[in-house]
């Protein structure tokens, strides 16, 4: 009985830690750092309206960033922001060092016109989600500018379907158990025992698909997105995806920096993810210059390492302050940006 209770008191001592640290890190001590639910109309998991978790503040019309006028006002430039939690910037701080919000502020400052914007960024949203985000929900808010960053989430839908359709994948669900619902602490230790489990797997079962044809579907919705987005918007810009992982790192630090991709991704290894994430690039930039998209080349504008990322893929505070001032510039040295602005 002694055992019993020591055991008991020990898991509240546990769990009482967790969330603070939980509270300390995000400002609130559930398991997620935001709350989403899925849109009845479009079928898209989008943030709740006018909610507030942690540094994470959602505006009454469900975007992360400040309160819109709608209708939009005469003279006003609009900017919309389209990408997967990269653009969302789920691990920043606050609204205000998120790169969109870097970004608005810089051309607001050198536009002779009003500026706002839009964070249309989404946790997992692909170009697939982007698509129904834009045609959907985004429109109704005119945007005049349009600056797209897309990438990782498309690799990892694109190679998860070859992989499922050759048996190397079962799509396991990352729902957690009762227990991991009710507790942060389990939560965690359910969490790192399936990423050690997945990257145990690594190598052992490679995905042998060309990365040409792991991208010609994101080759097909890229387009599809940046002609809607022309339909909608004066100028189109296609941002190159910036993972944490470069081609002049060692293979051990290649490694390091592809950790949570190679989790997600447990079919490939990590030349298979670097020739991934190059190849997804040269899509960007093919589409642009097809499309007469504006093109930035993002390439070394954030240094690939834990000073400005949180993982593969995510950028820290001072990750996204680098992302907002690369594709500032690039946008202020654009002719037809400044045109716009004017």
């Amino acid at each position: 009985m002694r055992l019993v209770l020591v055991l008991v008191v020990g898991a509240l001592a546990l769990e009482g830690l967790v969330r603070a640290r939980q509270f300390l890190k995000h400002g609130t001590t559930d398991r997620t750092i935001f709350t989403r639910e899925v849109d009845e109309a479009t079928g898209l998991r989008v943030p709740v309206p006018s909610s507030v978790v942690g540094g994470i503040r959602i505006n009454s019309d469900g975007w992360r960033g400040p309160e819109l006028e709608t209708p939009k006002p005469d003279g006003l430039l609009r900017i919309a922001f389209l990408g997967g939690s990269t653009t969302f910037c789920a691990d920043v701080s606050s609204n205000e060092a998120t790169w969109p919000h870097v970004v608005a502020e810089n051309l607001r400052a050198a536009a002779e016109r009003p500026v706002d914007y839009v964070n249309a960024g989404g946790p997992g949203y692909s170009t697939k989600h982007s698509i129904v985000n834009l045609r959907e929900r985004v429109a109704a808010f005119e945007p005049d500018l349009v600056v797209i960053y897309h990438g990782t989430n498309d690799l990892n839908l694109d190679s998860i379907e070859a992989a499922e359709a050759r048996g190397l994948f079962s799509g396991r669900a990352e729902e957690p158990s009762w227990l991991a619902r009710h507790s942060l602490a389990w939560y965690l230790v359910e969490k790192n025992l399936l990423v050690r489990e997945r990257l145990d797997q690594v190598g052992e079962v490679t995905l042998d698909v060309p990365v040409t044809e792991l991208s010609s579907a994101f080759e097909g919705r890229l387009e599809e997105l940046v002609g809607l987005a022309r339909s909608l918007a004066c100028e189109v810009v296609l941002c190159t995806f910036q993972p944490r992982a470069r081609a002049e790192q060692s293979e051990a630090v290649q490694l390091e920096s592809l950790r949570t991709s190679l989790y997600y991704m447990p079919y490939m290894d990590r030349e298979a993810l670097m020739a991934g994430f190059e190849e997804y690039n040269r899509v960007v930039r093919e589409v642009a210059a097809r499309t007469g998209a504006v093109l930035l080349e993002l390439d070394g504008a954030i240094p690939g390492d834990a000073e400005h990322y949180v993982d593969s893929v995510h950028f820290n505070d001072r990750g996204a302050a680098r992302m907002g001032q690369a594709v500032s510039q690039g946008l202020l040295a654009e002719p037809r940006i400044l045109e716009l602005l004017r």
